[in-house]
């Protein structure tokens, strides 16, 4: 402190009543500012990081089976708020992204926010990859989603991962990577802004069925035991479009569409039901 205030050891002293007072006004509350900013980049590097590490190990210790999104802007915003409206608890829905923003806008939305690239590998263990239900991949940009995925893949071969496509061309690469399912924003509003030319209640139709808040609900589950033997159509209530057998899809309206045993429906049901 003595080096840095240039006040000397001892050969060089205030003497008169001026150059004293000098010292006490100025001297003196630079000597406690150095202070405090050594004091401050301290409780920084040792002392906040460390208290933020030990709020991350006891965080991963109560996360299991929730839901990771890498990236929050638009799409995992909404991806975010839909899984919420369908019934996930808003705690385990973890957000990674880089921005602060937009961290504290997931923070706002009763979300745990981390600060992190989602292509290292700490980043995703600190966020429970390992013991997660599914991930969301949409960080904006192709190259980096793709990176994201071979990652994740190392650290937890068997989660169910979710990618978002920029380019309509990279799916295939994005699955070969390892992703479960791509969704190409771009191209469903492309396919709802064209058919709007001509309809105008379609675009309506398909966005309350794919959202939470409207008044049915597109649904995927297995065939229940008094669905079995029944043609696929209106079954109790339920509009059961699509039958998926051993991997291929069964239309309601063709001859081989009786619902059996192990198959999946895809149906429409009143959102109340």
């Amino acid at each position: 402190v003595i080096s840095l205030t240039t006040v000397g050891y001892g050969d060089i002293v205030p003497v008169t009543e001026r150059a004293r007072l000098i010292d006490a006004i100025i001297l003196t509350p630079a000597r406690l500012i150095v202070w405090l900013v050594f004091v401050g980049i301290a409780f920084e590097l040792f002392f906040h990081k460390g208290l933020e590490r030990i709020r991350m190990m006891r965080l991963q210790r109560k996360l299991s089976d929730h839901i990771i999104i890498c990236g929050y802007g638009h799409s995992g915003r909404t991806a975010a708020a839909e899984l919420v409206n369908r019934g996930t608890d808003r705690e385990h829905v973890v957000v990674i992204d880089t921005d602060d923003a937009l961290l504290k806008n997931s923070a706002e939305a009763g979300h745990i926010g981390l600060r992190g690239d989602a292509t290292l590998q700490r980043t995703l263990q600190d966020a429970g990859v390992d013991r997660a239900a599914a991930i969301i991949v949409a960080t904006g940009r192709d190259d980096t989603n793709a990176l994201v995925i071979l990652t994740i893949r190392q650290l937890n071969p068997k989660i169910r991962v979710i990618s978002a496509v920029r380019e309509e061309e990279n799916g295939p690469l994005l699955r070969q990577a390892g992703a479960d399912t791509t969704v190409t924003p771009s191209r469903l509003a492309g396919y709802l802004l064209a058919d709007s030319v001509t309809h105008r209640h379609i675009n309506d139709f398909v966005l309350d069925v794919l959202s939470s808040g409207g008044r049915l609900l597109l649904v995927e589950r297995a065939a229940t035991e008094s669905e079995i033997g029944q043609r696929a159509g209106v079954v109790d209530g339920v509009m059961v479009l699509r039958i998926l057998r051993e991997g291929k899809p069964v239309g309601f309206w063709e001859p081989q569409a009786t619902i059996a045993a192990g198959d999946t429906l895809l149906a429409l049901q009143p959102a109340a039901a």
